[in-house]
């Protein structure tokens, strides 16, 4: 009876020390994807913050460009006041373009930077105005442009991708990372139309 007692004893103790070892190499490896994630997420924000360098330095570059192997302009038509896109070359590269939007009831400036011939940085300012450019009622506040509400959007790009976009007005600051998608068809419609303008006018 004793020795059977033993036994058992014997057995319950070897049974708790496998389930205890099983028990610590599942919980070592879900550490291990707990910390490989860490990794790449760390990895991912690294990249992030090095491709805001790299734009922003290009973006400087190109503002320091003042003389330009070719500027070339053409009239646009697609808002009610009109517009005009302007194209800059530097060594038969297009480096940026530059457009402006008239209406009624406001403006909007875009300008394009390109990285490597791809879209990097785009940088979008828009004035709403107070009143219509054409308000003349006697009894009402008058257009004055110094009342606009600006809006502006800064959007940036990476292997054709919209990574990050800032959105500022009257004091508010709103950045995006998610869900970008309609954001980025949009803008990159608009930049290739441009582009194959700039294409049909390169000297």
């Amino acid at each position: 009876m004793k020795l059977q007692s033993v036994l058992i004893l014997f057995f319950c103790f070897v049974l708790f020390s496998c389930k205890k070892v099983a028990i610590d190499k599942v919980d070592k490896t879900k550490l291990s994807e707990v910390e490989t994630s860490k990794i790449n997420s760390d990895k991912k924000e690294i990249d992030i913050q090095n491709e805001l360098r790299n734009i922003k330095e290009n973006f400087k570059q190109i503002n320091n460009i003042h003389k330009w192997t070719v500027v070339d302009s053409v009239d646009l038509f697609e808002s009610t006041e009109g517009g005009e896109a302007k194209f800059y070359f530097s060594n038969k590269q297009l480096q940026k373009i530059s457009v402006i939007y008239f209406g009624e009831t406001g403006k909007t400036i875009e300008d394009y930077y390109l990285l490597d011939s791809k879209l990097s940085f785009v940088f979008r300012k828009e004035l709403r105005y107070n009143r219509p450019i054409f308000w003349d009622e006697p009894d009402d506040e008058k257009f004055d442009i110094d009342k606009s509400i600006i809006t502006e959007t800064r959007s940036y790009f990476y292997k054709d991708v919209l990574f990050e976009q800032i959105i500022s007005s009257e004091g508010n600051k709103e950045i995006r990372n998610d869900n970008l998608e309609n954001e980025q068809e949009s803008i990159k419609t608009n930049f290739n139309k441009l582009k194959q303008m700039s294409l049909t006018r390169q000297i």
